[in-house]
């Protein structure tokens, strides 16, 4: 077989993707001539083979401004959707969508979908394991037009056709509750809240709850709660950073440009909206 085409089959045990080097692990191994399989090796242009791995949590964390710069930021825009809808049994739900874009003053975009802020990215990495992720931007009228980076999504923009900016939060204390609530498919409930006080601590705490239409049934069931979390609470640029028992937390905090840079009616936290929790008074639970 020396000097032929062949095939090697197999079973996968491991993939290691390296910085210079990728290893595939198999066994059970089979050596076929190419008659033999009825296909040739793969091509250049061929979609099959190999697919990078997502990022995950750990690798896509650079640490604490170590990913893009604050003033590399041309905008940061707010795309979102909360329609109400019934499932299969006749449970209201809530189809929600909320998307933030990074818009860099180099014309280059970001969908930004991790809890921790965009300047602790690390942006190498996402720019080869998650392309689709990144954009070139322009302007048509009040639309923003996204356009993929990505060879492989060419033609598939995105169109923001309201698109609302997010600012920083003044590095302030803030007195106030913000909850977030999300009713799903099912009946499930999710459930999440920040009691931030003037004296820069912050309570938060999440609960589950199950009560809708399954089959002929009708099931109500409480999740798991988790035991409320105190921590020291302040505010960096895109960043609420927690600080608990030695350990330290950041999450992406951003407030709609619209709303009151005091005394908000919305934050965007991790990714996702909360909203003012008026019947609290103050922030202390």
């Amino acid at each position: 077989s020396l000097g032929q085409e062949m095939v090697l089959v197999g079973t996968p045990v491991s993939v290691t993707d390296g910085p210079e080097d990728r290893i595939v692990r198999l066994n059970r191994c089979g050596l076929f001539k190419v008659s033999e399989v009825g296909r040739p090796f793969v091509k250049d242009n061929d979609t099959a083979g190999l697919m990078l791995r997502p990022l995950e949590f750990d690798e896509a964390y650079a640490g604490p401004n170590a990913g893009i710069k604050v003033r590399e930021i041309d905008r940061v825009l707010y795309d979102s959707s909360f329609i109400n809808r019934l499932d299969g049994f006749g449970n209201g739900y809530v189809d929600r969508r909320e998307d933030i874009y990074v818009l860099l003053k180099d014309r280059r975009a970001y969908r930004h979908q991790w809890s921790f802020p965009m300047t602790d990215l690390n942006v190498e990495l996402s720019e080869q394991r998650e392309p689709e992720r990144w954009f070139t931007w322009s302007e048509r009228g009040a639309q923003v037009v996204l356009t993929p980076t990505d060879p492989e999504r060419r033609g598939q923009t995105v169109t923001i056709e309201n698109p609302q900016r997010l600012m920083t939060f003044d590095p302030r204390p803030i007195d106030a509750a913000y909850y977030y609530l999300q009713v799903g498919m099912g009946g499930i409930r999710q459930d999440r809240r920040f009691a931030f006080s003037a004296e820069g601590t912050v309570t938060y705490s999440r609960s589950s709850f199950v009560a809708g239409n399954v089959g002929t049934s009708y099931i109500i069931s409480s999740g798991q709660k988790d035991a409320e979390t105190q921590a020291q609470y302040r505010i960096e640029d895109f960043a609420l950073i927690l600080e608990n028992a030695d350990q330290i937390e950041r999450r992406f905090l951003a407030v709609p440009e619209t709303a009151d840079r005091t005394h908000p009616d919305t934050l965007i936290i991790g990714g996702t909206a909360y909203w003012l929790d008026d019947e609290d008074e103050g922030g202390s639970p």
